[in-house]
């Protein structure tokens, strides 16, 4: 009889952990890049959206949200159209995330496609790797003379 209220709960927790990311908007500032921070953008027919920001560590996240369940595919390419990564959305899947590591890129536009079989989005993103800082670390250093008592 306790395991119902269990399950219940269980299934719950895990909505809401799967579906929180998906709501929240990023509000931090990325400074080491100078990549956009973007809400959603939907898809023309708004059976689908995605939005792309960057992650502390540098990677590119690119989340998808498909309402409709359709296939989506989600590529990454440069402005002359040379493929750089291409990922599948799993079908049957509301809710997506992708992860990708665009460290070794050159700085310059690239275009993220989110796209079904009859809708698309594009949305431009300009890399740009920022020269790192070198960690200040800052020590005071007391002198002290020796006080002789007579």
């Amino acid at each position: 009889m306790k395991t119902f209220p269990n399950i219940l709960i269980c299934a719950g927790l895990l909505s809401l952990l799967i579906t929180a990311p998906l709501s929240a908007m990023d509000t931090t500032s990325k400074t080491d890049r100078n990549l956009p921070i973007t809400g959603w953008v939907s898809a023309p027919d708004a059976s689908f959206n995605a939005r792309t920001y960057q992650a502390d560590n540098g990677d590119l996240v690119i989340q998808v949200n498909n309402r409709s369940l359709r296939v989506l595919t989600i590529q990454m390419q440069t402005m002359r159209g040379e493929e750089i990564a291409f990922v599948p959305v799993p079908k049957q899947q509301s809710a997506f995330g992708t992860r990708l590591n665009v460290q070794e890129l050159a700085d310059g536009d690239y275009r993220i496609i989110v796209s079904s079989d009859n809708e698309r989005i594009v949305n431009i993103i300009n890399l740009k790797l920022a020269v790192p800082t070198p960690a200040v670390r800052r020590a005071t250093v007391a002198v002290v003379n020796p006080v002789n008592e007579p």
